[in-house]
């Protein structure tokens, strides 16, 4: 099975590669409008419609149109089950197929035109360089990366087996622990009350900043984003530990989690209210990316 983590890398911007962006966008924007004129979600249909008219217009590499016409047909398969206007993107964003750019851990170059490259300068931490190192040492592969005004995604690849289960542990994910019981009987209580605790402390940071400080402000602006990193950082180093421990708990077994299907919809409003810092979903799929990277089987 093949496990994909999508790794941010902050990058120094430069003027080719803001030109990239903006244009990416517009070939986007036209393949929308295109697609929604031929009523059609054919990729084929679209590059046989716009292949020559973007070819001579940007003169890009022919792979910067074929990510650009699946992203097109995405948006345009969304706004057809939702309705609405047209939907036009507005986001500064770019794919690059992996036959595009190389890869040397510290620069990304670019193959945008023949013969033409942009060159990206990659800044980076001790979380991205473990990836980094893994991956040149031959044991991960990268695909298609994403690149915005803010960073490179850069999709790190690995093969794992899974295990031969000798059992399945049962998982109940509640407010202030996580509960399991093995078919052989066995169990194990985690507290996840550090989590929930985190979680309130700042929801109650952007409620007094909500009270003192005008919304839509510089000031409120500057205020909602400082705590809200602050947050999504501590958040994720206590999810990369609990998900370490679950899964060393839980090797050799089946990880099956409670049914969680729907629980949205069916949740009464006050639970909804609380759901918006308790995280219980993402801390599931925290959990899942852990156990399916170790070879754990999950249900």
């Amino acid at each position: 099975m093949e496990v994909v983590r999508s790794v941010p890398f902050k990058y120094e911007r430069s003027a080719e590669i803001d030109k990239l962006l903006s244009d990416y966008r517009e070939i986007v924007n036209a393949c929308i409008k295109k697609l929604v004129e031929l009523r059609t979600t054919s990729l084929k249909s679209i590059h046989e419609a716009m292949y020559m008219e973007l070819k001579r217009k940007y003169s890009y590499q022919t792979g910067f149109y074929v990510t650009a016409y699946r992203v097109a047909i995405g948006a345009v398969k969304a706004w057809r089950k939702k309705g609405g206007e047209v939907p036009e993107v507005k986001k500064l964003f770019v794919k690059v197929s992996p036959l595009a750019y190389k890869f040397d851990g510290e620069t990304i170059r670019i193959s945008v035109k023949p013969r033409k490259f942009v060159h990206l300068r990659l800044i980076y931490g001790s979380y991205q360089r473990k990836f980094v190192d893994v991956w040149k040492r031959g044991e991960l592969k990268i695909g298609e990366i994403i690149i915005n005004e803010q960073y490179v995604l850069i999709p790190f690849k690995r093969v794992v087996n899974l295990l031969e289960p000798k059992g399945a542990i049962a998982l109940d994910i509640n407010e202030e622990n996580i509960t399991a019981l093995a078919t052989d009987g066995g169990s194990f209580v985690i507290n996840t009350s550090e989590i929930k605790r985190i979680r309130s402390a700042y929801f109650e940071k952007r409620r007094r900043i909500q009270m003192k400080t005008a919304k839509g402000t510089k000031t409120y602006r500057k205020l909602v984003e400082k705590y809200g990193r602050r947050e999504n950082n501590r958040i994720k180093d206590a999810l990369h530990k609990l998900s370490k421990a679950i899964v060393d708990k839980c090797k050799g077994y089946i990880i099956d989690f409670e049914n969680l299907k729907g629980l949205r919809n069916t949740a009464n409003r006050g639970v909804k209210k609380y759901n918006k810092f308790s995280g219980k979903f993402k801390d599931v799929q925290f959990i899942l990316s852990g156990s399916r990277e170790s070879g754990t089987p999950c249900q």
